[in-house]
């Protein structure tokens, strides 16, 4: 008991921690404002008009609160720039619900928008090379949070393998994380932990996997391939992602590319796709699109994790609307028995032994 109240104690200081703000507690947290050159600062924050509901409306974009600017820069990076100290995220979360609500679309963005299909390499601007003390206090912290989850995964595995032969070396785990500003630092803390403790027990079990971070239009970029091998340089980068905030993601182009252009080490492979996002995006209700451009693979298997938005819990309709449509996703996209959905509604969720079981590993189970 004793533990679990310690753990819960630094969940509720992490979540105290923001972007501009460091809290002096028992040791201090990161701002997570990363210092990066100029000329490629649009990765890090953008607004993308091409999935904004409001491009066509000029008197809307006018009197919108993002203040834009062109950014071009010499590596190719280009697109639309705006003031995320003015990003209202509950005010967002609500107005892409209400398109959510009212949305007319028949099919997916990316087949009419060329420049959603499009992967940037952005690998080497994120190894860290100047760290500070807190960081690497924080780092370990939530490696440390990171640590049952990985034994939880290797025991369930290992016992399975027992009882039915699971071929390691035949999966090709791809795991991509929604850098979207609608994910709360918070939240993406969360989404962390998990994934330490997933890539920890993927190099235990000799399981190849691949990373990536998503976003808005013509943001999607491998940080981890398969051929690098796992490394304390790996975790790092990762954490240094939770740092990049992007406007609105489009997910269907981002699976797309992942299926399409993501890296393969041998087509015969079983491939598995873990999706770290939170559910707010118009694209999921397409369910005949989904199960025709995405999941009709055979040799693949997808999980979605949905950590639901905090600033949505307090608007009980937009919830449950949010949660219903989720499950609709899941049931209606799952033609090929293929698909799986964790819908995460606190952080104690990644802890629960069945959830780990039931969500994370089963795609295993499958192989």
């Amino acid at each position: 008991m004793e533990n679990e109240n310690n753990i819960n104690n630094i969940f509720d200081t992490i979540k105290k921690v923001n972007l501009k703000e460091k809290i002096h507690l028992t040791f201090n947290l990161p701002s997570l404002k990363i210092e990066m050159p100029k000329e490629i600062q649009k990765i890090y924050t953008s607004f993308d008009l091409d999935n904004n509901p409001n491009n066509n409306n000029k008197k809307k974009q006018n009197n919108q609160r993002h203040i834009e600017k062109e950014i071009q820069s010499k590596y190719g990076i280009t697109g639309k720039d705006f003031d995320a100290t003015n990003f209202d995220e509950k005010n967002e979360i609500k107005t892409i619900i209400s398109y959510m609500k009212n949305s007319k679309k028949s099919q997916f963005n990316y087949k009419k928008e060329k420049n959603l299909i499009y992967l940037q390499d952005i690998k080497k601007f994120l190894d860290i090379k100047n760290e500070k003390e807190n960081e690497i206090q924080l780092l370990q912290i939530l490696i440390g949070l990171s640590v049952p989850i990985t034994k939880k995964l290797i025991k369930t595995v290992s016992y399975e393998n027992t009882q039915k032969e699971i071929q390691f070396n035949n999966l090709e785990v791809n795991l991509i994380f929604d850098c979207a500003k609608i994910i709360n630092t918070y939240q993406k803390y969360i989404f962390f932990i998990l994934i330490i403790g997933l890539i920890n027990a993927f190099s235990s079990l000799n399981i190849n996997y691949l990373f990536s971070i998503v976003g808005d239009c013509q943001f999607k970029a491998i940080i981890k391939d398969f051929k690098e091998p796992h490394s304390k340089n790996i975790i790092k980068r990762i954490f240094e992602c939770i740092s990049i905030q992007r406007y609105r993601t489009n997910m269907a182009s981002c699976a797309k590319i992942a299926l399409d252009k993501f890296p393969i080490l041998n087509e015969n492979n079983k491939r598995i796709f873990y999706f770290f996002t939170n559910g707010i995006d118009d694209e999921y209700k397409l369910y005949d699109e989904w199960n025709k451009e995405i999941f009709n693979i055979d040799n693949a298997a997808f999980l979605f994790l949905f950590y639901l938005p905090i600033k949505i819990s307090e608007n009980k309709e937009d919830y449950d609307f949010l949660f219903n449509e989720l499950i609709n996703f899941s049931n209606k996209c799952n033609t090929k028995n293929n698909l799986y959905t964790f819908i995460i509604k606190e952080y104690k969720d990644i802890f629960d032994e069945k959830n780990l079981n039931e969500n994370l590993i089963k795609l295993f189970m499958t192989s």
